[in-house]
């Protein structure tokens, strides 16, 4: 492994249910469509996952941020001290070790989940994730918000538009 992976789902809940799973509602792929702007979700969640090779344990923190645009509006640090007590036993006994044959092949999966109630979104734009990892930047996937056409529109209960 290169480099950490850096995965984002965003949606509109995270439902912790039983046994340990969690249920994602309302899950946008790569886009939103709105009907106007400005507009007030009420509530909306973002879930990132960094995976990492064992020998890229993080050794002094990680910060998790999410931008709208070029503003950040949601930030989570781990330090030193939590990285410590959540480090997983290279010998396996932690589920979030990946096992595999080789060193190279295990991995540790970190998550960290945003929950933005409400969250005011002025004009379209693009929701991103960023990890730093020990200053190191890396990039996750983004999520692009623009405004309905009017084909999409009848999606939100309005008629098109006349011409």
């Amino acid at each position: 492994m290169d480099h950490p992976s850096i995965s984002a789902i965003y949606c509109d809940d995270i439902r912790n249910e039983l046994g340990g799973k969690l249920s994602f509602i309302g899950v946008y792929s790569a886009e939103m469509q709105l009907p106007t702007f400005p507009v007030t979700l009420p509530k909306f969640c973002v879930f990132v996952s960094i995976k990492l090779a064992i020998d890229q344990y993080p050794k002094e923190y990680v910060r998790v941020r999410l931008f709208d645009g070029e503003n950040v509006i949601a930030s989570l640090d781990i330090d030193q001290q939590n990285l410590e007590k959540s480090k997983p036993s290279v010998l396996g006994s932690d589920q979030s070790v990946n096992q595999g044959s080789t060193p190279d092949e295990q991995s540790i999966i970190l998550s960290v989940g945003f929950t933005l109630a409400p969250l005011l979104l002025q004009s379209p734009t693009s929701l991103k994730v960023r990890a730093t990892i020990d200053d190191e930047e890396f990039k996750g996937n983004s999520l692009k918000i623009r405004l309905a056409n009017e084909q999409e529109q009848h999606l939100f209960g309005a008629s098109p538009a006349n011409p």
